[in-house]
């Protein structure tokens, strides 16, 4: 499929509009539940199915709003008596990547390859810093190795945030690869998002491997996880 260059135009002027009006508003949590459900068994389990949009990774503030607009309306079904789990759709990470001014074009491409080829003229620097540290893999892993920053931004942002918020467990997943969270300059300066607050860390991948990772958040923001090596393509 070839890539427009009115189309991407069109997007551009979309998301920059986007990003100069700001934040999106997260409205206020139902007061009475409206949902239907078996009140029956140990935990109460609430299986959102969210759908992503483009719109979602403008930034980081429309990642964490789109998904908490789902929560709005959970909010007053939640047990007060045993605990709740909210599981949400397998791999949400992967619109994470896409969040962000360093993600614009990509957002814009109109195929698979000139999205992933747009995204690595964002984060080149981080990505061949990575085939540096671990000589032998791939462009496309390389790739992946450098997206765990915001991946794992957005996870813990959100989705930890979630948990935090209203007392429940969330569950979630995406590819992503272990990391630690570093604040020394050259690491925030070579591998933390632009768009990343000043007094957040990078998260720096520990080594080649990526997962396709379960993630399992809870009050306070407590992380498990369950991962199987996700594809190098």
């Amino acid at each position: 499929m070839r890539c427009r260059s009115s189309f991407v135009f069109a997007v551009l002027l979309g998301s920059l509009a986007t990003l100069a009006c700001g934040g999106p508003a997260v409205p206020e949590d139902d007061t009475v539940c409206g949902l239907s459900f078996t009140d029956t068994g140990t935990v109460r389990v609430f299986v959102v199915g969210h759908a992503f949009t483009l719109d979602d990774a403008a930034s980081l503030e429309h990642f964490d709003a789109s998904f908490r607009e789902d929560v709005v309306r959970i909010a007053p079904c939640l047990s007060a008596t045993r605990p709740n789990l909210l599981l949400f759709p397998e791999d949400a990470g992967l619109i994470a990547w896409f969040t962000g001014r360093r993600a614009m074009l990509a957002r814009g491409a109109g195929s698979t390859e000139l999205a992933f080829n747009a995204m690595y003229s964002g984060w080149f620097r981080a990505a061949d810093e990575y085939r540096r540290r671990f000589p032998g893999i791939s462009a496309a892993r390389s790739l992946t190795l450098a997206l765990g920053d915001p991946a794992w931004r957005a996870m813990e942002h959100t989705f930890g945030g979630i948990a935090k918020r209203y007392g429940v467990w969330v569950m979630t997943s995406a590819n992503v690869p272990y990391v630690e969270a570093r604040r020394d300059s050259d690491s925030v300066g070579l591998f933390r998002d632009v768009d990343a607050d000043g007094n957040e860390p990078a998260y720096v991948a520990t080594g080649p491997e990526c997962f396709n990772a379960a993630l399992l958040y809870a009050r306070p923001s407590l992380r498990r996880g369950r991962a199987r090596p996700c594809p190098d393509r």
